[in-house]
C-alpha cells in the first residue's frame, strides 16, 4: 500500500451502454465492443486500487465514445453527493485545459467540481495534469513523485489503453511519468484568466 491516508478513488464516467457499442478507440485498443473494454478497465482499476491501496466507486455515466449528449447537470448531482458525503475531504480533479487534446470526459467533471466547490465556498479542492494530455505543458509546475517505479508499474496496468496513449503521445515514457504537476484553486484560477 502506497498511501497512508484513506482515498476513494471515483469513476465518473464507468457506465455501461444498454448494448454493446463498436467504437474507433476501443478497436484501436484491441476490443470487440464496449462491454469488452469496460470489463477489462474495471479489472485494471481494481488491480491497481489493491496495490496502492484506495477504494473505488464508479458511477453511471457514459464515457464520450459511447454517448454524445451533454451529462454536465447529472454528473454535478452525483459528485454533489460525493462532497456532502465526505464534507472534510480534499477533492482532485483533472485539470483538462491546454495541451494538444483536452478530453471531454475531463473537462465535465472539472467544469462540474469546480462550481459546487466554488459555492461551498471552500478551498479542498485540487487539479492534477492529465496525462498525457499535459505532458510537456510548460505553465504547470511539474514535480518529481516519490516512488517512479511503483507508478510505472500501476500504469503499465492499464494496458487496455496505456500502449496506444504511448503512440499517440511519444512524450508518454518513464520520465514523464515519474513528474506529476498538482495545482491548487488559487494557481487554477490565475492560470484559467
Amino acid at each position: 500500500q502506497l498511501l497512508d491516508y484513506e482515498s476513494l478513488v471515483v469513476t465518473i464516467f464507468a457506465g455501461r451502454p444498454k448494448l454493446p457499442i463498436k467504437t474507433p478507440w476501443d478497436r484501436k485498443c484491441g476490443f470487440k465492443n464496449s462491454d469488452e473494454a469496460i470489463d477489462q478497465r474495471r479489472e485494471e482499476n481494481n488491480r491497481v486500487a489493491e496495490l496502492i491501496g484506495f477504494h473505488l466507486q464508479d458511477l453511471h455515466f457514459l464515457d464520450r465514445q459511447y454517448c454524445k449528449r451533454n451529462q454536465k447537470e447529472a454528473v454535478c448531482k452525483a459528485i454533489l453527493r460525493i462532497v456532502e458525503r465526505y464534507p472534510k475531504a480534499k477533492f482532485y480533479a483533472p485539470i483538462a485545459f491546454g495541451g494538444k487534446i483536452i478530453h471531454p470526459d475531463h473537462k465535465i467533471v472539472r467544469e462540474a467540481i469546480y462550481d459546487i466547490i466554488i459555492n461551498c465556498k471552500t478551498q479542498r479542492l485540487f487539479f492534477y495534469a492529465d496525462i498525457p494530455y499535459l505532458i510537456g505543458d510548460s505553465k504547470l509546475k511539474w514535480k518529481p513523485i516519490r516512488n517512479k517505479k511503483k507508478k510505472w508499474l500501476t500504469n503499465r496496468i492499464y494496458k487496455s489503453q496505456f500502449r496506444n496513449l504511448m503512440k499517440m503521445f511519444p512524450l508518454l515514457n518513464r520520465e514523464s511519468l515519474g513528474r506529476e504537476c498538482i495545482v491548487s484553486m488559487k494557481d487554477y484560477e490565475k492560470l484559467t484568466k
